[in-house]
């Protein structure tokens, strides 16, 4: 496009724009330099589903929904927690390292190429609190010490394919309800998206049995709506992978395995699952702003009856004090 500008504007052009139709790197790096507001990133792959559901309509209607609950149950910014799955491997991601400058390769020792799953279910609230974990391992039947070194008062469950079934999620959600401290006369609201063990009819009966409503997002929205997808789940994966290369270089010659996944993971945990970082993802995603706004608007309409009361009492004040001067004057009169 800049060349054909260029030609457009009957400007002089290098004789390699000519050659090439195109502009050289010299320009672009120029005009980088011109435009201290642009920069060079690497974009995030996309699928066309998320790019086509991600909309102003579906955004809309899902901010609708906490609106109508935070009225209905006049829930405070702790009471809105949102749930999540991410994946972990005992496979360290090599952090990026120093070498001489013109050198094509640089290679790090792995443990494997692909290692298997683990899952990890985690819960935050918006105030930025941090549920203890939920770990589904790829085994048949759960040994308590693959649990070594989790965060305090973790859920260990095991599962053939390490992912999460539906039968396992209504003990993980008994185990996050256990540390909400919700019921129904304390009701609590959670974010989590439509992945099928989430929307089955058991984890909604046992939702609804201890006060708990599930607020699911959008589909395929889960990138840009999900608080821990969005600032929480990033920099864990980054911690965890940093902790992974310390451990590999620590103990050369041998292989990370299952039983060091919560370890490695619990020292990201602590790292990651910050009350900053978990609020922010709370902020990222607007529905704190959505809280803030119900609750603004909530004080706003006590004002309102407040100043409405202070005027009552004000003229019922003035009626007695006239009153009280009027039977005064009859009496001085007589």
């Amino acid at each position: 496009m800049a060349y054909q500008f260029a030609v457009y504007l009957h400007k002089k052009n290098p004789s390699s724009w000519e050659n090439n139709k195109l502009a050289g790197e010299d320009w672009l790096k120029g005009f980088r330099h011109r435009n201290k507001t642009l920069s060079l990133r690497s974009p995030e792959p996309t699928s066309l589903a998320r790019a086509i559901a991600f909309n102003r309509v579906n955004v809309n209607k899902f901010f609708d929904n906490p609106e109508k609950l935070l009225e209905r149950y006049s829930s405070c910014i702790h009471s809105i927690f949102n749930l999540d799955e991410t994946g972990i491997k005992p496979v360290q991601k090599p952090c990026k390292i120093l070498c001489a400058a013109g050198t094509k390769q640089v290679g790090k020792v792995v443990v494997a190429e692909c290692g298997t799953t683990v899952t990890m279910c985690n819960c935050i609230n918006a105030m930025g609190n941090a549920l203890p974990p939920a770990y589904i391992f790829p085994r048949v039947n759960f040994k308590q010490h693959l649990l070594h070194g989790a965060p305090t008062g973790s859920l260990g469950m095991a599962s053939k394919s390490g992912w999460m079934p539906a039968e396992l999620f209504v003990p993980v959600l008994q185990h996050f309800v256990k540390h909400m401290n919700v019921s129904a006369e304390n009701p609590a609201i959670l974010v989590l998206d439509n992945h099928a063990p989430h929307i089955s009819i058991e984890p909604i009966g046992v939702a609804r049995e201890h006060g708990l409503v599930l607020l699911t997002l959008p589909p395929h929205c889960s990138h840009r709506m999900q608080p821990l997808d969005v600032a929480v789940h990033g920099p864990f994966k980054q911690f965890y992978a940093s902790f992974a290369d310390a451990w590999q270089i620590s103990n050369p010659g041998q292989s990370m395995i299952i039983s060091n996944v919560a370890d490695l993971s619990g020292k990201a945990y602590y790292k990651a699952f910050t009350l900053k970082i978990s609020h922010q993802g709370f902020v990222l995603q607007g529905l704190a702003l959505t809280i803030v706004t119900c609750l603004t608007n909530l004080f706003l309409c006590l004002l309102s009856l407040q100043g409405r009361i202070s005027t009552v009492l004000t003229k019922m004040r003035a009626e007695k004090r006239q009153c009280h001067h009027l039977q005064t004057c009859k009496v001085k009169h007589q």
